[in-house]
């Protein structure tokens, strides 16, 4: 096995000597890997209470709360899904540059909540340092809310994240990012179920032909897809390419584009301040 770099196995000593202070604690469980290596991690201190809850809303693909189950269901923690109604929020359905301000402080609270019903006062969630150098709406939402954010906390970045998961070969270490489908739409673009279905549609459609690093960004009706700047070659033959064109023509797309680009993190957020948000 390989091992760990000095400087992850010092952050992994940090934040289990963290963990180890707390008596009880919530986890507000994604089922990606950061907040998956931050329950694990937590699921092996002795004496700890621990308990996961993750929210089910419109803006997560049920594949991803399957997921966050069985993972749940590994490490041997209680774990709690939550059903919440994102979209009945103004503020989440506008899509401003502040929706995941918003739809942060939702999660939380529901998991704040749902967590002081079982007697537990310290909730846990997954932001680690290096979304302190990003665009991160969210952020605030955990500040006003005294949200503890371990893996932040203790140094951790998304590198050390992905090696000390494949490590201790959690099923997280190569699983690509996947965050919720709201990140699709251009801001200021009302957020609509039947558009998180499109992209959700689009999405598996590109999966299922092998393609990685898959987003469907949706621009009123032109699909702008982007892959792994590795395969646009391969989804340029012409036989994938038709095939893919009336897929997604079927899905309501009057025109389906390929951006040249190829996948990269923050493509929707490029004219946000100058900034781009980590892993969307």
């Amino acid at each position: 096995m390989k091992e760990l770099s000095p400087e992850t196995e010092q952050c992994y000593n940090k934040l289990k000597e963290y963990l180890a202070n707390f008596e009880s604690a919530a986890v507000s469980y994604s089922g990606g890997a950061d907040s998956s290596l931050l329950l694990y991690a937590a699921s092996t201190v002795q004496n700890l209470r621990l308990i996961a809850y993750t929210v089910n809303s419109e803006i997560i693909p049920d594949d991803e709360i399957v997921f966050a189950i069985s993972l749940g269901e590994k490490f041997k923690v209680n774990h709690y899904i939550l059903n919440e109604k994102i979209l009945a929020s103004d503020e989440v359905r506008e899509n401003s540059p502040q929706r995941c301000y918003y739809c942060k402080k939702i999660i939380l609270r529901r998991v704040i909540s749902a967590a002081l019903e079982h007697n537990i006062k310290t909730v846990f969630e997954g932001s680690h340092f290096g979304d302190t150098m990003d665009y991160r709406p969210g952020l605030k939402a955990i500040e006003e809310l005294n949200v503890l954010s371990p893996l932040k906390e203790t140094g951790f970045d998304k590198a050390k994240i992905y090696e000390l998961s494949s490590y201790l070969q959690l099923p997280t270490s190569n699983r690509e990012s996947y965050p919720c489908l709201a990140t699709r739409i251009p801001y200021w673009t009302p957020i609509t179920v039947d558009l998180l279905k499109k992209t959700e549609d689009a999405e598996k459609i590109l999966s299922s032909l092998g393609f990685k690093k898959i987003r469907a960004r949706i621009h009123g009706d032109i699909l702008r897809i982007e892959v792994d700047p590795l395969m646009i070659h391969d989804i340029t033959v012409p036989e994938t390419r038709e095939k893919i064109y009336e897929a997604m023509s079927k899905i309501g797309f009057s025109y389906i584009t390929l951006d040249l680009k190829g996948y990269r993190i923050g493509s929707m957020n490029i004219n946000v301040g100058g900034c781009l948000i980590s892993n969307i």
